[in-house]
């Protein structure tokens, strides 16, 4: 049995690398391949921690030529003594010098049954393609749709129904199985599909997180308090903006200046969204004491820290399944109420949330109560759904 992996952003990476670790915990004998071909740029390149579980987890490493950090994807493949290749990849036809296109790797070089899965939004020559190879070859092509509505939303049809133009005779994999929606998939023509929960809280893909974190001698041994901040913001004029800058600007002095207040030994990390300007944070922070930006990846800066604190980011989920003191603060605006009606999504999982700076130490006073380890209402079961994935992989 194969697996095509495909991962063209670097937002996805998390999401496969998680489903891959599980699926290979589950089905040893399952072959996979992964196609690295980065379409985002940014100044955050893909962390460490993702590349060396790439390298130990697939059994074959593609990098599309001239993607986003190419070749330092493969400079950091070939220190670690793992063998990678190269694909010089076209949409359509062979390329120039002969190598063979990602669909044509998966006709000809597994003709037996093989599975390619990608997430929901890649719907290029390239990927269609791989579609129609996966089919011929008598496997499953697989979406991925990532919902991040709480029971209480209504899933936009409208978004649904343009999503299933794509996907007709295809397996979509959901994760998020809230039963409410489940049901709203079927009035909009979803046949094919089945829900493995957020991909985060595996046992798998946490267990990974853990065993980096030892091997590298991260773990945390001292009594500074590690705080780890998680920014969204949008400096745009363009379009209307979720966190516009100024007022990130003022939940970000808030932190600084009441955690300065509160410990006397503190270490603060400003984790930004990959697609923000890092500009702005730099000189925010200039002339602040024992903080600085930090480009780790957030699951393993979650292990570190005593504290999380999110400004409305899906790296919630990862303080939650790492089961530490979460923190939301987050200023709401008209256009967050017009797209979220009831407010953040994320508080379906219990988590903390505050708007202003009395709700800030209230929960800055609870957090010093309480200490860093936290239980959160899980509402998903990953592995029950997951082994829906598996049967539908393994039949």
């Amino acid at each position: 049995m194969n697996i095509f992996f495909a991962i063209h952003t670097l937002q996805i990476f998390d999401t496969a690398l998680s489903i891959l670790c599980q699926i290979k915990s589950q089905v040893p004998a399952m072959r996979v391949t992964v196609i690295l071909g980065l379409t985002d740029y940014t100044e955050i390149r893909p962390p460490d921690f993702l590349l060396n579980l790439c390298a130990r987890t697939a059994d074959r490493i593609i990098v599309i030529k001239n993607s986003g950090y190419s070749s330092g994807m493969m400079a950091f493949f070939d220190a670690l003594h793992v063998r990678s290749e190269i694909l010089d990849a076209a949409p359509g036809a062979s390329s120039a010098d002969g190598t063979l296109t990602i669909a044509e790797l998966v006709r000809k070089s597994f003709p037996q049954k093989t599975h390619f899965i990608r997430s929901h939004g890649n719907y290029s020559v390239t990927a269609l393609n791989c579609i129609k190879a996966a089919r011929n070859s008598g496997g499953l092509s697989i979406a991925l749709l990532e919902s991040l509505y709480p029971p209480e939303h209504s899933v936009p049809l409208s978004y649904l129904k343009s999503y299933t133009e794509f996907h007709t005779g295809l397996i979509d994999v959901f994760l998020a199985n809230v039963p409410e929606h489940v049901e709203q998939l079927k009035t909009v023509g979803f046949k094919n599909y089945c829900v493995i929960g957020y991909t985060k809280f595996y046992p798998a893909w946490q267990e990974a997180i853990a065993g980096y974190v030892k091997e590298k001698g991260l773990e945390k041994d001292s009594g500074r308090k590690i705080i780890s901040v998680f920014t969204r913001g949008e400096n745009k004029c363009d379009r209307q903006q979720l966190m516009p800058h100024e007022n990130l600007k003022l939940i970000l002095e808030d932190i600084y200046n009441t955690v300065k207040v509160n410990f006397d030994d503190f270490l603060i990390y400003i984790k930004p969204h990959p697609f923000q300007d890092f500009s702005f944070l730099k000189e925010l922070i200039r002339d602040w004491e024992n903080t600085s930006l930090s480009f780790e990846f957030p699951p393993v800066l979650m292990q570190v820290s005593d504290l999380i604190l999110t400004t409305f980011s899906t790296t919630a989920l990862d303080a939650v399944a790492a089961g530490r003191f979460l923190i939301e603060y987050f200023i709401e605006n008209d256009y967050f109420r017009s797209v979220y009606k009831h407010g953040s999504t994320f508080r379906q999982f219990g988590i903390k949330s505050c708007c202003d700076h009395d709700g800030f130490v209230k929960m800055l006073d609870e957090f010093k109560e309480r200490g860093t380890r936290m239980e959160y209402k899980n509402f998903y079961d990953p592995r029950k759904g997951f082994s829906n994935l598996i049967f539908l992989l393994s039949s």
